[in-house]
Formats: structure tokens, C-alpha cells, sequence
């Protein structure tokens, strides 16, 4: 049996049949500062044979962990992901899915809930398998529901406000949505010298627009004394704003009159939902 030192050696299997993916090089990068050892395989069957040890590893090492990278729906047939999910149900498991299959989880259910995880969360919920395998966290078990998978891959949370340490917010009453964002955000935001940068730099609230659109439009026209972008982001915050503080809106109805909108409102730029992570992580970095 392995040890459960902290941080102990973990071998993982990654089937896909690409031979070096963008999804893979990515994690295959801060694995192996994470005492990962990865083994490349381009089939489900040569996965199970590693891990009914038909194919040898060297002494006392064992496969712990095997991610699935699937990007098209077809890619593998129920009766072969059947085949797979019965010979290893010992392991560890993740179905790392591409933007080709997002309705998968809808009219197409050859995984478990509890093993589809989408790229943008692909690295978050690998370190937290491997922090289960080393005994700091707890398992997703293949039976979990969709409730149950959100309530693990997301941290407790009841406040409309996510915080990151190198000065930036997520303002949004959305809590899967604020969640999201700082997922996609934070591993192109967390660099080093980003971090350095954002010690002595003013603080940057991403800020969900569209919930405030939709109330601003909905409200009776006898009111009016509506509150601003800028009024509306600070109470989500949770504190006052302070004129060193940069609000970007982000929206999906990207079109000028709802730029023009937002601008007169108090938001210092406007970014678009359909373009995000790219044009958010870029204004973060350039701040």
C-alpha cells in the first residue's frame, strides 16, 4: 500500500489519444512541481491494462489516479466506458470534457456525474483528488449527485464577493457563477510577479452587470432613486468604495448602448462575458 506522507510520489495515467494536448502539457507542467509522475495513454483498454498491472511499473509503484481528456461526444462508446469504469473502480477517476461536449450531462450519460469535470475546473479538481490521496481532503465518490459534486469543487460560501490575495474581487449575487470566475481567473492571475505587482497596485472589482441591468429595467419608472453601477458594486463588496478602487463591468449584452450605459454609470471598463477568461485575465495583468 502507498504511504500517506504529505507529499508523496502519486502516479497518474492521462488517456487521450492527441499526442501532447494543450489540457495536458498545462497540468503535466504544475504536476510535476506536485511530485506527480504522469504516464501518457492513448486508449481506455491500455489504461486498464495498467491498472490490472498487465503492463509493468517499477517496484512498488501504483496507479492512482487516471484523468480522461474527451473532446467530441463520440469519442468513446457506452459499452467501453462501461467496460472501463468496471475493471477500475478501485481509482481514482476524471472525465476532463471539452466545450464539443457540454451537453453531454443532458442527452448523453456514459460517465457518473461525480466523474465529468469541465477544463476550466480540470485543475482545481485534480488538486483536490490528490489532496484526498494524501489524506488533507475528502473523496468525490462515483455516486455523488451534481449538488453534491458543486458542494466539493467549490469552497462554503455565503457572501456575494469572492477575494483573491493579489487585490482583485468577484462581485456577483450569482454564487456558481462568482465561483466559476475565480476559477478560470485565478491560475492566469497568481503568477509571481502578478502577485508582487498587486501588492502596491489598486484594487480591481470584476463586477457582474447583468444582474443590475435586469433590475435597473425592471424597476417602476416612479423611482428614481436608483442606485449606480458603482453604488450597486460597493454593496456586494461589502465595504465603501474608494476612488483608487477600478470597477470593470461584465456583461453579456455587449452591444455600445449597454457599454455607453455602464460607462455613465460608474464602470471604468466593460468587458464582455463571451470573451472572458482572455480580455479579463489581460486587464488584470495590465492594471
Amino acid at each position: 500500500m502507498p504511504d500517506n506522507h504529505a507529499n508523496r510520489k502519486i502516479t497518474c495515467l492521462w488517456v487521450s489519444p492527441e499526442e501532447a494536448s494543450n489540457q495536458y502539457q498545462s497540468i503535466s507542467a504544475w504536476g510535476a512541481r506536485e511530485n506527480l509522475e504522469w504516464i501518457k495513454v492513448q486508449t481506455l483498454s491500455e489504461a486498464i491494462d495498467y491498472w490490472q498491472g498487465k503492463i509493468k511499473l517499477p517496484a512498488s509503484q501504483v496507479v492512482e489516479l487516471i484523468v480522461i481528456e474527451q473532446t467530441t461526444s463520440d469519442e468513446f462508446e457506452p459499452s467501453e466506458a462501461d467496460e472501463f469504469l468496471a475493471a477500475v473502480q478501485a481509482c481514482q477517476v476524471v472525465v476532463v470534457y471539452g466545450p464539443w461536449c457540454e451537453g453531454d450531462g443532458r442527452t448523453r450519460n456514459i460517465w457518473p456525474p461525480a466523474l465529468r469535470c469541465p477544463q476550466v475546473w480540470a485543475d482545481r479538481w485534480i488538486r483536490q483528488i490528490l489532496d484526498a490521496l494524501r489524506n488533507r481532503d475528502i473523496a468525490l465518490p462515483w455516486t455523488a449527485s451534481r449538488e453534491e459534486v458543486m458542494r466539493w469543487i467549490f469552497p462554503k460560501t455565503s457572501t456575494s464577493h469572492s477575494e483573491n490575495s493579489t487585490g482583485w474581487k468577484v462581485l456577483s449575487p450569482d454564487a456558481i457563477w462568482r465561483e466559476s470566475m475565480l476559477l478560470l481567473l485565478t491560475p492566469a492571475c497568481t503568477e509571481p510577479q502578478i502577485v508582487a505587482q498587486k501588492e502596491t497596485s489598486k484594487k480591481i472589482w470584476l463586477v457582474d452587470a447583468d444582474a443590475w441591468i435586469c433590475q435597473q429595467t425592471s424597476l417602476p419608472a416612479s423611482i428614481s432613486a436608483r442606485e449606480t453601477f458603482k453604488e450597486y458594486a460597493a454593496q456586494l463588496a461589502g465595504e465603501p468604495f474608494a476612488e483608487s478602487t477600478e470597477v470593470v463591468a461584465l456583461t453579456a449584452w455587449h452591444d455600445d448602448t449597454t457599454r455607453q450605459y455602464l460607462f455613465h454609470q460608474g464602470a471604468d471598463r466593460v468587458v464582455s462575458k463571451l470573451a472572458f477568461p482572455l480580455n479579463t485575465s489581460l486587464l488584470i495583468r495590465q492594471s
